[in-house]
């Protein structure tokens, strides 16, 4: 018998401190928050908690972003959670000491210039951040960067293994040939990848 959807109620710590405390302790001003696709939703950091109702049964990966009064991301968390229909189950984001991680892409093994880009007809490159690979739970992106940027650094992660997916956006015909490459990312400290994308 169908009973409906089913409720999280999403609640975070900071560095093991209540949001009051934690908020103010990092300058956080806000948690976005990633339950499905679409718009994320943003919360006041210190409210502590925030309600996702409506949620089909399943598995959910939540993932939230702690960000500064200018939007910067400060730290991110992703907490996989099942729902049950008709139910409502309680999710912590602990948000803690966090790493970066350094992605570089290359052109058949070589820098990505701008005369190296033009020459392989590459505009740009998407990159996505994930667990898993392939990625199955994404904490970061896509975004889309010059191709002769040749790289980003993304901050904030929480520390273990993280996959990059990158495709890269054609001058004429969009996104296509794919790479990726694996980084651990720990406290504290940058983790460096590079991804090499095939040429034409």
């Amino acid at each position: 018998m169908y009973v409906g959807p089913g409720s999280v109620l999403v609640t975070w710590t900071i560095n093991g401190m209540p949001p009051a405390a934690g908020c103010a302790a990092v300058g956080a001003s806000s948690v976005q928050l990633q339950v499905l696709f679409g718009n994320p939703e943003t919360v006041p950091c210190t409210d502590g908690m925030a309600m996702e109702s409506n949620l089909p049964a399943g598995t959910y990966n939540i993932t939230g972003a702690l960000l500064d009064a200018t939007g910067t991301v400060l730290m991110r968390y992703t907490s996989p959670t099942t729902v049950q229909s008709g139910q409502m189950v309680d999710t912590v984001l602990a948000f803690g000491p966090s790493g970066a991680l350094e992605v570089h892409w290359t052109l058949g093994g070589m820098t990505a210039t701008t005369d190296v880009c033009s020459a392989s007809m590459v505009a740009g490159v998407q990159l996505d951040v994930g667990i898993g690979n392939p990625i199955t739970v994404n904490v970061a992106g896509p975004d889309n960067w010059t191709c002769s940027a040749g790289s980003h650094t993304y901050a904030g992660l929480q520390p273990g293994p993280l996959t990059v997916a990158a495709t890269v956006i054609d001058a004429m015909h969009g996104l296509g040939r794919s790479g990726s490459g694996t980084g651990m990312v720990s406290a504290g400290s940058t983790a460096v990848v590079t991804v090499d994308l095939p040429v034409m």
